[in-house]
């Protein structure tokens, strides 16, 4: 079976190169690569940005789609531009964790956002390695404590965000292994039952009828 993930990252920060408030110009995709990314995939959470959504239609569609189906979002709110920020500002309306706000030292914090945490990062090879060590364990913490980073949602508790169910037409696989047996593994197999092509020494489906396999009458 080909392993997907079973958690996504969207990172909400400039691209390529760009000024910061002082004029000083930071190459993002750097940033991205060698500070954000790394520590993320090596949680097993797929790190998805808005230039690298692989797929056509409306940007802001599938961007607004990550902003709130993301387990985790990254904002790098370094430039201190309105895009980021209007985009954070959906991310904090639509859920209530796990959101990490990351800047280049030296960033000063615009007064709305003052209480935050913020990780803080540079381009030197120490300063970057503290930077990725902060941003892994600010994940593990906000996947593992459930606790609210929204101040939107965290001010206004009787606030909730539902959603209409979807139905899970594409076939995915997300594979783990065994602690106890790392060769072997478990895995969750979502979409339509006649597109499953992959075999498994144990097979448990949902879709029952009187206690027995929907498969059995076709």
């Amino acid at each position: 079976m080909s392993a997907s993930y079973a958690r996504t990252c969207f990172v909400i920060m400039p691209f390529g190169e760009k000024p910061d408030v002082n004029g000083n110009f930071i190459d993002f995709d750097t940033v991205y690569n060698h500070i954000i990314r790394p520590p993320v995939e090596k949680l097993g959470i797929e790190c998805i940005r808005a230039d690298k959504i692989e797929r056509a239609g409306q940007i802001h569609k599938d961007m607004f789609e990550h902003i709130h189906s993301g387990d985790v979002a990254i904002v790098d709110i370094t430039t201190l531009n309105a895009n980021v920020f209007y985009e954070l500002g959906v991310r904090h309306s639509l859920r209530p964790a796990v959101t990490i706000l990351v800047r280049k030292k030296g960033t000063k914090l615009p007064f709305n956002i003052q209480g935050m945490r913020v990780i803080e990062y540079d381009l030197d090879l120490p300063s970057a390695d503290e930077a990725k060590t902060k941003i892994e364990q600010f994940v593990t913490a906000g996947l593992k404590g459930g606790s609210k980073d929204s101040p939107v949602l965290d001010a206004l508790p009787q606030v909730e965000v539902t959603e209409n169910p979807k139905r899970l037409d594409q076939c995915r696989v997300y594979q783990y292994e065994l602690t106890s047996n790392p060769a072997k593994h478990i895995a969750v197999v979502t979409g339509d039952i006649r597109n499953v092509k992959q075999m498994a020494d144990v097979w448990v489906n949902n879709e029952n009828t009187n206690m027995q396999m929907a498969r059995f009458y076709d």
